[in-house]
């Protein structure tokens, strides 16, 4: 190949990297004028920044604080527990049981029940915290030792209650039907009635348990 062939070559080459860098400075062109305006822009968002955390400051947020807290809490949301735990309660079923409850909710303000309780004074604030003050009270007690040792004792037991019952109807019927005087020897042939017997029986096994227990 001669030398004019080379250098015909080479000048031609040298023209296309030459329109190829002429297309590669216009598409870059755009850019340029980004890059002057890039200081300006990002001047302006300092700005707007420090305008917003001024502002934070005068109400007394630290905005770092703030920022370390809420990527805090975006670690905690992200785990695996906490996300396993949304998944269920964003089941369908749950979802949708939500969903009624919230209809019946619905139902409820709309109709007469919710103005029946407010003007029956159920909902008078005095009542209401009346009534807290009472269900304080009465936590406080089943909380004390005693009324463990009282629960324990068996008093609420149903074979005790069983027993109340019965001692409660008989002296009902009694005070109810006609009871005669009764002396000495009236006491004496009492003591052969069969009924007597059982009851005193019973009598004097309360004593023995008793006397045991004192």
């Amino acid at each position: 190949m001669s030398d004019d062939a080379t250098q015909a070559r080479i000048l031609e080459a040298l023209e296309r990297l030459e329109g190829r860098l002429g297309a590669l400075e216009a598409k870059m062109a755009p850019m340029d004028t980004f890059f002057q305006r890039a200081p300006i822009l990002i001047d302006g968002g300092a700005q707007v920044v420090d305008q917003l955390m001024g502002q934070a400051a005068e109400q007394g947020i630290d905005v770092f604080e703030r920022g370390e807290r809420g990527a805090a809490l975006l670690i905690k949301a992200s785990s695996p527990a906490t996300m396993d735990l949304a998944d269920k309660v964003l089941d369908e079923e749950m979802l949708a049981g939500v969903g009624k409850l919230a209809d019946k909710g619905a139902e409820v303000l709309k109709s007469d029940v919710l103005d029946t309780l407010l003007q029956s004074g159920l909902m008078d604030p005095e009542r209401l915290g009346a009534t807290i003050d009472a269900l304080d009270r009465l936590a406080a007690v089943t909380a004390t030792p005693e009324f463990q040792k009282l629960l324990d004792s068996g008093l609420l037991d149903g074979k005790t209650l069983d027993v109340a019952g019965s001692a409660t109807t008989a002296l009902v019927e009694a005070r109810s039907g006609s009871v005669e005087p009764v002396g000495l020897f009236g006491t004496l042939g009492k003591l052969g009635d069969p009924d007597v017997k059982k009851a005193m029986g019973f009598m004097f096994a309360v004593l023995k348990q008793l006397g045991q227990k004192l």
